[in-house]
C-alpha cells in the first residue's frame, strides 16, 4: 500500500502518453485520464466523479480503498483488478461498481490480473488469492476466461 500514489503517478503518466496517440491507427485518440489517491481532496473527487459520468472512455486510477465505499460512477464500464485481495465482500464490492447501470447498453469487463510467481509446488500469496477470486466468480456464475501472458 506504500507504493499506491507512487506507482499510480507514473501509471497516469503512461496512460496520458499512449492516449494521446494511438498505436494501431496512428491517430490521436484523446481520453480522460484520472488519478484518485487517499491524499486526493474530496471536492477534487467528486468533480472526477462527475466529470466521468458524462464521459465516454475515461480512465481513472486508483486504489481500492479510494473507490471501495460510498463511490457512485453509473458510467464505468471496465475495471482491473491489480491487487492480491481475496475477500469476497470487497471483491463483490468493487465488481458492483461496473455492474451499475447508466441508461445505455453496455457490457461489463473486468480484468484480474495477477502474478504466477510459485516456486516448485508452492503458490504465492498473489496467486493464492487469484484462486480465491476465481472460486467467487465460479460461484457468482460470472462469465470468464483465462489468458496467460507470458513477460
Amino acid at each position: 500500500f506504500n507504493y499506491v500514489e507512487k506507482h499510480g503517478k507514473v501509471l497516469k503518466k503512461m496512460m496520458d502518453r499512449k492516449m494521446a496517440i494511438n498505436e494501431v491507427s496512428g491517430k490521436s485518440y484523446p481520453r480522460e485520464v484520472f488519478f484518485i489517491a487517499g491524499e486526493t481532496d474530496v471536492d477534487e473527487r467528486e468533480s472526477i466523479r462527475a466529470i466521468t459520468e458524462d464521459c465516454k472512455d475515461a480512465v481513472i486510477i486508483a486504489s481500492s480503498g479510494v473507490l471501495s465505499t460510498g463511490v457512485n460512477i453509473k458510467n464505468l464500464q471496465s475495471l482491473i483488478f491489480a491487487h492480491p485481495y481475496k475477500a469476497k465482500i470487497r471483491n463483490l464490492q468493487s465488481i458492483g461498481r461496473v455492474l451499475r447501470l447508466d441508461d445505455k447498453n453496455n457490457q461489463a469487463v473486468l480484468y484480474d490480473i495477477v502474478d504466477d510467481l510459485h516456486w516448485k509446488k508452492r503458490d504465492n500469496y498473489g496467486l493464492k488469492h487469484w484462486k480465491e477470486r476465481v472460486k467467487i466468480y465460479t460461484d457468482e456464475k460470472f462469465d470468464y476466461n483465462f489468458k496467460q501472458v507470458t513477460i
